[in-house]
């Protein structure tokens, strides 16, 4: 074999890993990591090499299941819906919104847990980009802006990035999809 071809093939092994790598940690309006919006459960299963744990559901209606999985030393919550609300169990639970405090996770605009409010804005400028205080904010006893959400929608997927903030810096990063009336 040519030192030519080893080093091509070199290179390619490392770019490869680099990319699984990047997708490993990377925030879109469709993932978060590994995690990826509307997958079954079995698939979650499969990517966190873990069986699923449900909590009791919060919701009345038992249309949602919320677990929580740590995956390369980070926690994710991982939320399920159920697809067809009329028919319950007729169709499976398919992932609905996935949030962590994992500092490692980035936007392709590199914001993350520990970025903040500005960085957002300016890089998602060309986006629908809309913040919120916190609605109980008097029951915490903090000042009005003290926790922020700052929600990214992406329209054409109705999934949008939630960035929590407290005093304008990243606290926890979610993503999931836009309901009606949302």
């Amino acid at each position: 074999m040519s030192l030519r071809f080893i080093f091509t093939v070199l290179i390619a092994f490392s770019l490869s890993s680099a990319f699984t790598q990047d997708n490993n940690n990377l925030i879109t309006t469709m993932r978060i990591g590994p995690f990826k919006l509307n997958s079954k459960k079995e698939e979650v299963e499969a990517v966190a090499k873990t069986r699923l744990q449900f909590l009791k559901s919060l919701s009345p209606d038992n249309y949602f299941d919320t677990a929580f999985v740590v995956y390369n030393n980070a926690k994710y919550q991982l939320v399920f819906k159920m697809q067809d609300e009329e028919n319950a169990g007729a169709l499976p639970k398919k992932l609905y919104s996935v949030s962590s405090i994992n500092t490692g996770l980035k936007t392709r605009s590199n914001i993350g847990i520990g970025g903040n409010k500005s960085q957002i804005l300016l890089a998602y400028d060309k986006m629908d980009v809309s913040v919120y205080n916190d609605y109980f904010y008097k029951d915490k006893k903090n000042t009005k802006d003290k926790i922020q959400y700052i929600e990214v929608q992406d329209k054409d997927n109705y999934t949008r990035i939630i960035f929590t903030t407290v005093d304008r810096v990243v606290t926890e990063v979610a993503v999931s999809y836009i309901e009606e009336g949302d």
